[in-house]
């Protein structure tokens, strides 16, 4: 059975399926979860939901941190026609009163995607805050080499079965599934299909992925 866990409830019964702990499937998305896959869930949505009220690094601790991540995503730099070289002999306080205007508003929406990037991370790590499964199905829907090779649609009843809760991420061409009954806002029970044989359990027949054909 889903481990009774409030916080992570929804992950948790992720992690029970793919048949792995809840602190490795945490780890697995935090050491795959790169720049591009981040900025393409939820229809880029995470960013604005996980980003914070500073435009721009408040201290020079902050711009170096910053300078480092510029540095490691320069290809990211390139796409949105940034010159990395400029960020990088930049200081702080030519930030703060930056020459080019059009530069710094570039920099300020790429300081924006690096905060909500970051913030998600230290979200998935953070024992005490709830998770939304809203920000999460549409990751852990994808067809993930180091989850769901071939990705799942998931489906979610509500407790009394009277209705399906809205999953803007269904895949009609995915036939496997993941069904689940949401008791409450934060329990997630997972629906296995069971195959048994003159009343036996057969080996390897318990399936949290179904599919549907």
């Amino acid at each position: 059975g889903v481990n009774p866990n409030e916080k992570y409830n929804f992950l948790e019964t992720i992690a029970t399926i793919s048949d792995m702990t809840l602190e490795t499937l945490k780890n697995k998305i935090v050491n795959h979860l790169d720049l591009k896959l981040f900025l393409s869930l939820n229809n880029g949505e995470l960013i604005d939901i996980y980003t914070t009220s500073n435009i721009l690094p408040a201290t020079e601790t902050e711009f170096e941190k910053f300078r480092n991540f510029a540095e490691r995503e320069r290809m990211f730099f390139n796409l949105l026609d940034i010159d990395y070289a400029s960020l990088d002999k930049m200081d702080f306080a030519k930030m703060l009163e930056p020459e080019d205007s059009t530069e710094i508003k570039k920099l300020m929406l790429v300081y924006k995607i690096y905060k909500s990037y970051y913030n998600f991370i230290r979200h998935i790590l953070d024992i005490n805050e709830y998770k939304n499964y809203t920000h999460f199905i549409d990751l852990v829907s994808r067809p993930l080499d180091w989850l769901f090779p071939t990705g799942v649609n998931i489906v979610i009843f509500h407790k009394h079965g009277n209705h399906i809760q809205c999953n803007p991420f269904l895949k009609p061409y995915n036939k496997n599934f993941i069904f689940m009954v949401r008791e409450d806002d934060y329990s997630f029970i997972p629906i296995y299909h069971i195959t048994m044989q003159e009343k036996k359990l057969l080996p390897n027949n318990v399936k949290g992925i179904i599919n549907i054909n």
